[in-house]
């Protein structure tokens, strides 16, 4: 089982790009505070399609999100023939926390991610939206 769970604030303004067949594709940075302690971790996330998008759209440096989802790894190795790993959220579900600074919620995002082509359901902010397979 592959599954993870989060929640954290945006380090950073979302990067929205699309990928060549013209499939949005949005990474952003959280860092989540552990439990008991001072100490925070810092997590990569991408997400794709409709999900990207809400998140460009809504979301900013400071935002509180949930997010749901599964980790990817991506090895390679650099032109000196050293070999460099890293772990990222491929997310399934983004759920806005932070409120709209006029009080009303904004839509959250529930991913269809390409590789699964799953159908996003629509999502509401602040309630958990589950993708459908």
């Amino acid at each position: 089982m592959n599954s993870v769970t989060l929640v954290g604030r945006l380090t950073a303004d979302p990067e929205l790009r699309f990928t060549n067949t013209g499939t949005a594709v949005c990474e952003f940075s959280i860092a989540v505070d552990r439990v008991g302690t001072d100490e925070t971790d810092f997590f990569d996330v991408v997400a794709w399609a409709k999900t990207a998008e809400a998140v460009s759209a809504y979301l900013a440096k400071g935002h509180q999100v949930g997010v749901s989802g599964s980790l990817r790894q991506h090895r390679w190795e650099t032109p000196e023939g050293d070999k460099r790993s890293r772990v990222k959220v491929n997310a399934n579900q983004v759920d806005f926390l932070t409120p709209k600074s006029n009080g009303t919620p904004a839509p959250a995002a529930a991913a269809d991610e390409p590789e699964a082509q799953a159908e996003a359901p629509k999502a509401t902010r602040g309630r958990k939206a589950a993708a459908t397979a």
